[in-house]
């Protein structure tokens, strides 16, 4: 728990970087997930392996944030936070579009039975007899 020092020390300056918003939501969840609240401690409710999950989720996120104060490491890691960024910025637009033409597709087609009749491998194979390979 080194981070209740931390805030007690740094006071708002602390609330200020992301990282330790990451550090505080993982203890919190590690403690949920490690300490028995009640139940069979040998059978886990699924919402318990949930925050689980994201507890490790989380635990290999602040190791990435870690590393990129090491010189080898920390530039690999600072592109990836870069590229990653942009792909952010970029993916609306593609996401947008998909929207914009599904759903006044579905909601012409939605009562069309024949619409929902169309399997999977038929779609393949008017798709690759569309690319027209010879």
């Amino acid at each position: 728990m080194l981070e209740v020092p931390q805030l007690a020390r740094r006071g708002l300056k602390y609330l200020k970087e992301f990282e330790n918003y990451i550090q505080v939501v993982l203890c919190v969840l590690t403690l949920i997930f490690v300490f028995p609240l009640g139940h069979d401690d040998w059978v886990l409710p699924s919402w318990r392996w949930q925050i689980g999950a994201i507890a490790i989720f989380l635990g290999w996120l602040n190791c990435i944030i870690l590393l990129k104060t090491m010189p080898y490491f920390g530039v690999n890691i600072t592109m990836l936070f870069s590229v990653g960024y942009n792909f952010l910025i970029l993916i609306y637009l593609p996401i947008l579009l998909i929207l914009t033409f599904g759903f006044p597709l579905y909601m012409l087609l939605a009562f069309d039975e024949s619409f929902f009749e169309v399997s999977a491998e038929f779609e393949l194979e008017l798709t690759y007899q569309s690319l027209d390979y010879r």
